[in-house]
């Protein structure tokens, strides 16, 4: 069904193009009086209307009046459980990709950076909730084994995963550090 709809004086026109709206007061199809639908607009339409998708019965006139509000309607994505994820990152390659591609120069870091982010969480709560020191070589070394622990006991489920000891030692030397803002 087309709608026609006008903006009220003073306020800015735009152009409904999908989402959802609620349609409340309208006299003489009452039937649609507080329904929430989704509204879409064909290039072909005339200017300032949308499509409903609502079948007005063949007995009802519409009279006057009627108000367009937008709803926002939330919408479920399905995710895995974090306990899932850290044990399981999943590939930024595969398809459909599992993980977010973040470094588009050094391709395939980002299960480097997960393992180092793990090892690093890891090493937080066996400490009572300390992160590594800055710049400490010792606290950067218990990550890194941390790490290879991860990888080795199954915690992390990778095929063929070589650590990259360098990357999880420099995630490791600054994850305690304090930046200052500009």
């Amino acid at each position: 069904t087309l709608i026609r709809y006008d903006t009220p004086e003073g306020q800015q026109p735009v152009a409904l193009s999908g989402g959802f709206f609620e349609i409340t007061e309208v006299v003489g199809v009452e039937s649609i009086n507080n329904a929430v639908l989704a509204v879409c607009r064909d290039y072909k339409d005339p200017v300032k209307t949308v499509r409903v998708p609502y079948a007005f019965p063949a007995a009802m006139q519409y009279v006057s009046g009627g108000l367009l509000t937008e709803k926002k309607i939330p919408t479920a994505y399905p995710m895995l459980s974090l306990a899932d994820k850290l044990k399981n990152p999943g590939d930024t390659f595969g398809s459909p990709p599992t993980m977010v591609l973040t470094d588009l120069i050094n391709f395939g870091s980002e299960v480097q950076q997960h393992v180092a982010f793990y090892a690093t969480m890891t090493f937080f709560t066996e400490n009572g909730g300390a992160l590594p020191k800055p710049n400490c070589a010792e606290d950067s070394a218990k990550v890194v084994e941390i790490a290879k622990r991860l990888v080795a006991d199954g915690s992390i489920e990778l095929d063929s995963f070589e650590l990259d000891e360098k990357l999880v030692t420099r995630f490791a030397t600054h994850a305690g550090v304090e930046l200052q803002p500009m």
